[in-house]
């Protein structure tokens, strides 16, 4: 086959012939999911405030907008503590999933309902 008969042949083979219809390509249409509900007691939501919370407090405290007028440091220290007590016991829940995941612990079985 000569060089000439192959690109006809390539032509006709990508053009089709008259009687022939061109295939048309796929049209992709996304498939949209909703959003699922939103629950605002997730851990996502309760790390963001408990962290903005202690950073929060602990920026105005480093740039002095928390500060007692007359050297008494006991409201700073109760705001620190109340704003550390939700950040620690979020760190601490994210430790735990931490540990789990990597098997390191093992979750405590369910126990079982008392009869009465």
């Amino acid at each position: 086959m000569s060089a000439a008969d192959r690109r006809r042949r390539q032509r006709a083979a990508s053009t089709g012939t008259p009687g022939q219809a061109q295939p048309q390509p796929a049209q992709f249409t996304p498939v949209v999911t909703p959003m699922p509900e939103w629950k605002w007691r997730t851990f996502p939501v309760l790390f963001a405030l408990s962290a903005g919370l202690f950073f929060g407090i602990w920026v105005g405290w480093a740039t002095g907008f928390i500060a007692g007028a007359d050297d008494n440091t006991t409201p700073t220290n109760i705001v620190f503590i109340a704003a550390a007590l939700p950040f620690g016991a979020v760190l601490s829940r994210f430790a735990t999933r931490f540990m789990m995941s990597r098997q390191w612990i093992k979750p405590k079985p369910a126990k079982p309902a008392k009869k009465r």
